[in-house]
């Protein structure tokens, strides 16, 4: 509950920020993680019922890759590696308490940790139809681009290695 009021006041002050600047501000990256494992997907109930991909807002100095590991290990305690960017989705606010984000969808394969409940929710491994269900509409986009992602792969694991942007 206060996590939720905390993400409510932050988004508040940003766009009120972005109204004095003239709408001016670039919406924030976000990421979020598909991982499967035997046909299972990895995803979080939230304190308010609500189902999503692990996931979250970039931070400073941080590529996408990397925050979907942190984020991944953060909301269920698996530890990923972030094998390959399959889409990015953008939300555009309607709402004041809600900030525009531009989102990249990572691949993700677990590689240790232990599953764990966090501030943001209860992590679960549905089958596909049950997380198609509850992740919603919205997520069809993203199961969609995930198996064309997959097909052009051949068998799971297959993917490029990831690249970094920047020398760290």
């Amino acid at each position: 509950m206060v996590y939720s009021l905390l993400k409510a006041v932050v988004s508040i002050c940003f766009n009120l920020l972005n109204l004095l600047l003239g709408g001016n501000l670039p919406p924030l990256g976000a990421v979020n993680v598909v991982v499967e494992d035997r046909g299972r997907f990895l995803v979080v109930r939230t304190a308010r019922g609500t189902w999503s991909f692990p996931g979250g807002f970039i931070r400073w100095h941080e590529t996408p890759l990397e925050a979907a590991v942190r984020e991944c290990e953060e909301e269920t305690g698996l530890q990923i590696q972030a094998r390959s960017i399959i889409g990015c989705y953008w939300l555009v606010s309607a709402s004041v308490t809600q900030m525009s984000s531009l989102t990249a969808v990572v691949y993700g394969e677990v590689i240790g940790g232990q599953l764990r409940s966090s501030l943001e929710g209860e992590p679960l491994w549905l089958e596909r139809d049950e997380a198609l269900r509850r992740l919603g509409e919205e997520t069809r986009a993203i199961f969609a681009d995930y198996e064309r992602f997959l097909a052009g792969q051949g068998a799971m694991g297959q993917g490029p290695e990831p690249k970094h942007g920047r020398e760290r």
